[in-house]
């Protein structure tokens, strides 16, 4: 399934790392307008960051600028944190 993951939040980390870990194509949309440079995030959590950079290497795990992601999305998730509402309702 593709999946498309908006946000920066542990949340969204998490989510993006479990999904890919069950075979989906993850697109990782975490600046924070969507098209600014795509920044690797890191976490306090180790194993958060393993399993995102273990599916990083696999290929499951593509962060990318929202103009990058496909037309042919199956679910999209929406990660924002609560001061970032009006941001997201954008």
């Amino acid at each position: 399934m593709k999946i498309a993951v908006f946000g920066t939040t542990l949340h969204a980390g998490v989510m993006a790392a479990l999904l890919a870990e069950y075979g989906n194509q993850i697109y990782w949309c975490t600046s924070v307008t969507c098209e600014e440079n795509i920044s690797v995030l890191s976490y306090q959590d180790q194993e958060v960051n393993n399993y995102l950079n273990k599916q990083r290497k696999a290929g499951f795990l593509i962060e990318c600028s929202f103009s990058q992601i496909p037309l042919d999305i199956e679910v999209y998730l929406f990660c924002f944190s609560p001061t970032q509402i009006e941001f997201a309702l954008k």
